[in-house]
């Protein structure tokens, strides 16, 4: 649980998810890696009535999304490491959820983070990344 991670409850080691979390998913020898840049994702559960889907997010220090707008929404638990999103620094335990319409380019501050994030519906992205993934999609 949430409270869990703030009060240590969790894995020392990486995927940073306590026991009764990890049960829950697939097991981390079937996830399958993809590479976003120079971040990680592993796609972990997708709900096909919903489009609700969960991943798991690892990035190096310096790694930024590009600057996006949900048309669904996103909820991230920082499991392990430090981002920066806007003038907000999030530490790990922090629970963050973006509304749909919302804006943001998040970058990692420390050496690696980890992040489950869950997503509902799909992004706008802006600038040139934006207009070569409308390009490409």
């Amino acid at each position: 649980s949430y409270q869990g991670l703030l009060q240590g409850q969790r894995s020392e080691a990486p995927p940073y998810l306590p026991p009764q979390v990890l049960a829950q998913l697939p097991q981390p020898e079937r996830w399958h890696w993809r590479r976003r840049g120079t971040a990680r994702v592993a796609p972990l559960l997708e709900d096909a009535s919903t489009g609700a889907r969960l991943s798991l997010l690892v990035a190096p220090k310096g790694f930024q999304t590009p600057r996006h707008t949900h048309e669904g929404s996103e909820t991230m638990l920082i499991l392990d490491g430090v981002l920066e999103d806007g003038d907000r620094v999030y530490r790990t335990g922090a629970w963050l959820h973006f509304d749909r319409g919302s804006t943001h380019a998040p970058v990692i501050l420390n050496d690696e983070c980890w992040c489950l994030i869950r997503e509902v519906g799909t992004n706008t992205f802006h600038g040139p990344f934006g207009w070569l993934h409308r390009l490409l999609n």
